[in-house]
């Protein structure tokens, strides 16, 4: 045998005259083989003006000095080209592709990836980039499972950060849905790529839905379900924009000992503000000021007039509950009042002495100044007016007859409060901290 199974490298026979011919022809083929790099696998053409000692991977259809030779490796040595067949299992790096194949009985394809190999990037029919370090070009993409089910994770560093799927048209934004800029649920959209808009926010505390985008019910005049429409003149409900006289709420009862009394007056056409009526009790100039728009004078001293509802607690200590070491007892229940399942209580509260403190759970969801407030808030004389939301949810046979339940108002014995614009909802207001819910039932809404 003349020549190495292999590789062909040809042998020194015995008594063979210029062995070194024979040993330089074996080390020319090993220059090529070894390591082996090719410059290119895409030209059927020898190149004009070849190096010396570059290889090529000849392309189909070979021409010129290359015909016939399909597959083979080209190497030009000496200023001439010689050729090897590859056989199964050669692999080569291909320097213009920055690929590497491997041969085998359907030819030279690019060679499978190594199990846990690091990559820079990656590009499947496609370039990557730095930012999209993985890119693909297809029709269609599919992750199956291995196993039960298929998961796709997508991680941020910190909540103010950015975890989300973007839908593109011409590689411009349209759509984009994830936790963007905290751990809430978003859904937006967008005209241009460069404006958006927020059409749903799931709070990742409460799995409640909100539609900034979609018109809210609470933009239209309230219907509210408590018959002085909480203006503390009687009922039926007056329609007057003037109040004539304080009349204790029909749906609310004193507990515990308790005393419901007026409490300060919203004035129409008031002096504090420019008008020629009274001037207004200090604790509802406090009210107007924080409940009327930040900007302008609009709803300074016109709009329909009311009385609030002073609740000066008893000595009763039934049903108290404890909180940061002090026990508050309920001194305002609602009466009978029939509900749907999902109600919205609505009200502004004031502390003239003592201490409150308003529940929060599951069923019963509080915000204040429309920040959710899962431990409930306690408040005190320098608290000033707090806006209080309560959403309910509840079955309504619980909120027949006396219950501390709808309200949630607890006190200290001797405390007192003042209750202004009560307003129950028969369904859940959209709460956001940047609004400010006067609920007139029957007049409007002063925001």
């Amino acid at each position: 045998m003349e020549n190495s199974p292999r590789l062909s490298l040809p042998y020194l026979m015995p008594s063979q005259a210029q062995k070194h011919v024979t040993h330089n022809e074996a080390i020319r083929l090993l220059d090529v083989l070894t390591q082996l790099c090719v410059e290119s696998r895409t030209l059927n053409t020898p190149p004009t003006q070849p190096v010396e000692g570059t290889v090529f991977i000849v392309a189909g259809n070979g021409q010129s000095a290359w015909e016939d030779r399909d597959g083979e490796l080209a190497a030009f040595q000496d200023g001439a080209w010689i050729f090897i067949q590859p056989k199964a299992g050669f692999h080569a790096h291909v320097r213009d592709s920055d690929r590497f194949v491997v041969f085998s009985e359907n030819g030279w394809q690019e060679a499978g990836q190594v199990d846990n190999a690091l990559f820079e990037s990656l590009g499947i029919h496609t370039t990557a980039d730095e930012i999209n370090r993985i890119s693909v070009s297809s029709e269609a993409s599919l992750f199956s499972h291995e196993g039960a089910g298929h998961q796709i994770k997508i991680n941020k560093n910190a909540a103010t950060d950015t975890a989300s799927l973007m839908f593109q048209t011409g590689y411009q934004g349209r759509s984009e849905m994830g936790t963007a800029g905290d751990n809430d649920f978003h859904l937006k959209v967008s005209p241009d790529g460069m404006a958006w808009i927020e059409a749903m926010v799931v709070d990742h505390e409460t799995g409640k839905a909100s539609f900034p985008a979609t018109p809210e019910i609470e933009s239209q005049p309230h219907w509210n379900w408590f018959g002085d429409g909480g203006r503390m003149l009687g009922s039926p409900e007056p329609q007057g924009l003037y109040g004539t006289g304080f009349i204790s709420p029909n749906y609310l009862t004193a507990y515990n000992g308790s005393v419901f009394t007026q409490g300060p007056k919203f004035i129409n056409n008031n002096a504090n503000f420019g008008g020629t009526g009274a001037v207004m009790d200090p604790e509802m100039a406090l009210l107007v000021e924080k409940i009327r728009p930040q900007t302008g004078q609009y709803y300074l001293r016109f709009g329909p007039e009311f009385f609030t509802l002073r609740v000066a607690a008893g000595s009763g200590t039934a049903s108290g509950i404890a909180n940061g070491g002090q026990t508050y007892f309920p001194y305002l229940v609602n009466k009978a009042n029939p509900v749907p399942q999902k109600v919205s209580l609505n009200l502004w509260l004031y502390v003239t002495g003592g201490s409150v403190h308003v529940v929060s759970n599951p069923d019963n969801l509080l915000f204040v100044d429309g920040v959710h407030e899962p431990l409930g808030l306690t408040a005190n004389t320098q608290s000033g007016w707090k806006q209080i939301t309560r959403l309910v949810d509840a079955n309504p046979a619980t909120l027949l007859g006396y219950s501390t339940s709808l309200f949630g108002v607890y006190q200290t014995p001797g405390s007192e409060i003042i209750i202004a614009l009560p307003a129950l909802l028969p369904f859940h207001l959209s709460i956001s901290p940047t609004k400010r819910y006067g609920a007139f039932g029957s007049v409007g809404v002063w925001r």
